[in-house]
């Protein structure tokens, strides 16, 4: 493999900063062991993304019924026979269950759609985008959302605490300005 024309995305590059080995198993070997929070984290993402793309469309906020049939059925997902089957279901340790999964992820996403989805006005939501940095370096991924003011906002996360005006990248503010302009 060409190490110039490996794609990487920002989460993986953070995979790899946060734990070389993990890196490891789960982007070289192919072994992805997912976990309790990772399973409650990609359910929550898809029911935000779900919920702003209706908005984007409608341009109104949609029930959040919608949203949670959305964490529902990716959850209903993660735990079935055939994921069970090809070892893909989450790694549950004690004290975890699919029964705590989803009452955690519920409230927290009643919590962010009550109290923040309102006030956030998807422009484009999971937006894909692929760049090549200088030195050939290639990288991939998906932009969470963009605001109508043209913010890049991280809607992943619905138990963060920061204000609608905050949830958005000033750090990453370089590598997400050329992605969106790419």
């Amino acid at each position: 493999m060409n190490d110039r024309t490996f794609a990487r995305s920002k989460s993986q590059l953070n995979s790899y900063e946060r734990c070389p080995k993990a890196f490891e198993w789960n982007y070289i070997k192919k072994v992805k062991l997912m976990s309790y929070f990772a399973a409650k984290g990609i359910a929550c993402h898809e029911a935000i993304a779900a919920h702003f793309r209706r908005k984007a469309e409608t341009g109104v906020d949609p029930s959040p019924v919608e949203a949670l049939a959305v964490f529902h059925e990716r959850v209903r997902g993660f735990f079935s026979p055939l994921s069970e089957a090809e070892g893909k279901s989450p790694v549950l340790f004690e004290g975890q269950s699919r029964e705590k999964l989803e009452a955690e992820g519920v409230a927290q996403l009643t919590v962010y759609l009550r109290d923040l989805a309102p006030s956030i006005e998807p422009l484009m939501v999971e937006e894909a985008v692929e760049m090549t940095l200088p030195g050939g370096l290639r990288i991939k991924g998906r932009i969470d959302l963009v605001d109508t003011a043209c913010r890049i906002r991280d809607a992943k996360f619905p138990t963060d605490g920061m204000k609608a005006a905050q949830l958005h990248y000033e750090a990453d503010a370089p590598l997400y300005c050329a992605f969106y302009r790419a």
